[in-house]
């Protein structure tokens, strides 16, 4: 144990934060994906799509709630601004503000988007504030991580990824909720890690949250709107569709092979949102030889990692989902790929927003998103729900190709090596 005590204390900061980020992510995915088997033979494929449709809609609603401020958007606007903390409670302040705008919206205009989503008003007011208490915990969160302050994220992202599966197993078998248990435990445990952050945040915070802060907050992330709305889309758009062609229990269906090819980015993620800072500051040096280096490097261990991910396929997904969703399983290859080529895009992505160009990524996930609706709608009429990771695939290896294409010329010449993570794929 003092050995590994000691190999940890001589990591630089940003190795160490991404090894507890990776941990963290693990834990809280990890703990989801462990209750998924109970969670597949107690509740129906209805039952289980109640959710699955309610998150796929979450999705989108959080980029019209949030903006997205959370993420290579907040690093950026920490490191231009001196007063970190002013800059925060700005953010925070401005993400009421807009909660509260989409609650009246919500209100006012709820047979409509109660007919569009198929969810009822009392889900749309609980999406509402889920989205509002994420939004407050993901900032905070991004702060810690600019000042790798990786030992309270990963306290705070473990305790929520175990306690959620746990409180939706306890109400599913003590109440007569059902599938909308699982809403219920997120939303709970989201206001128990929220609230005192946000209380600590404006009773020490009094005076730092200005207007021009606020107006400056939103002003930068509102260019970048159509970008994370066009990602939603993407990420979304399929189950939605789903949904609307053949019910919830497809959805559920398709949702369960969505998470099993997903399970790669419990590593991808946290990798990269340790990286974001880091190619921040690359970037802003003009230091980028390395950036394609590590991520090759990493390219290719998640390769080796996904190839034998499907090894094991066949016994790991019948453990999971059982013999009611064990159809779908088809769906897990394209996806599972599709992590990979999403580790990518986010990478161009931060490179981007880092070099300023805000409009190339906008028009690179724009234009991804009208043709994923596009292929999305015609592989599921025509082939079922099934054929949605395939469409999925292709969205994101289209995203990745018009990415690369709208990189500058300097920046082409540092990846060019990076030809051989296109062969592979």
């Amino acid at each position: 144990m003092e050995k590994i005590k000691t190999r940890l204390q001589r990591i630089n900061k940003p190795a160490k934060a991404s090894l507890y980020y990776t941990m963290a992510s693990i834990i809280s995915k990890g703990a989801l994906l462990a209750f998924t088997p109970v969670f597949t033979r107690i509740l129906s494929p209805d039952e289980y799509g109640i959710y699955s449709l309610y998150s796929s809609w979450m999705g989108i609603f959080t980029v019209n709630e949030t903006l997205e401020i959370s993420g290579n958007l907040f690093y950026a606007g920490l490191g231009k601004d001196e007063d970190k903390d002013s800059y925060l409670l700005s953010s925070i302040t401005l993400q009421c503000i807009m909660s509260s705008v989409f609650l009246i919206l919500s209100f006012l205009f709820k047979d409509g988007i109660s007919s569009l989503t198929k969810l009822s008003y009392n889900l749309l007011v609980s999406l509402t504030f889920q989205i509002f208490l994420n939004s407050i915990i993901s900032q905070k969160l991004s702060y810690m991580r600019y000042f790798y302050d990786y030992k309270r994220v990963f306290i705070i992202n473990s305790l929520m990824g175990v306690l959620t599966p746990l409180i939706s197993l306890f109400l599913i078998l003590f109440s007569k909720l059902g599938g909308y248990s699982r809403i219920a435990s997120p939303l709970i445990v989201s206001t128990v890690i929220s609230l005192p952050i946000f209380l600590s945040l404006f009773k020490n915070g009094r005076g730092k949250v200005t207007r021009g802060r606020v107006l400056s907050v939103f002003v930068s992330a509102f260019p970048l709107f159509l970008h994370y709305i066009s990602l939603s889309v993407v990420a979304q758009g399929d189950k939605i569709i789903i949904s609307h062609l053949f019910g919830r229990g497809d959805v559920a269906r398709y949702s369960v092979a969505y998470s099993c090819g997903f399970m790669l980015s419990l590593v991808t993620t946290a990798l990269g949102g340790a990286l974001s800072p880091w190619i921040r500051r690359k970037t802003a040096s003009g230091d980028t030889s390395k950036i394609s280096e590590v991520t090759e490097s990493l390219f290719f261990l998640f390769s080796s990692v996904t190839v034998m991910f499907f090894c094991f396929l066949p016994e790991l997904f019948y453990f999971l989902a059982g013999e009611e969703f064990a159809e779908s399983i088809f769906s897990v290859y394209p996806i599972a790929i599709s992590v990979l080529i999403l580790f990518l895009i986010n990478r161009n992505s931060s490179i981007m927003l880092f070099s300023g160009g805000r409009f190339k990524i906008s028009l690179q996930s724009s234009v991804s998103a009208a043709l994923s609706v596009i292929l999305n709608y015609m592989f599921i009429k025509n082939f079922g729900y099934k054929a949605a990771g395939v469409s999925t695939f292709l969205s994101y290896f289209l995203m990745l190709l018009l990415g690369y294409l709208l990189l500058s010329k300097e920046i082409k010449l540092i990846f060019l090596r990076e030809k051989n993570i296109f062969i592979m794929i």
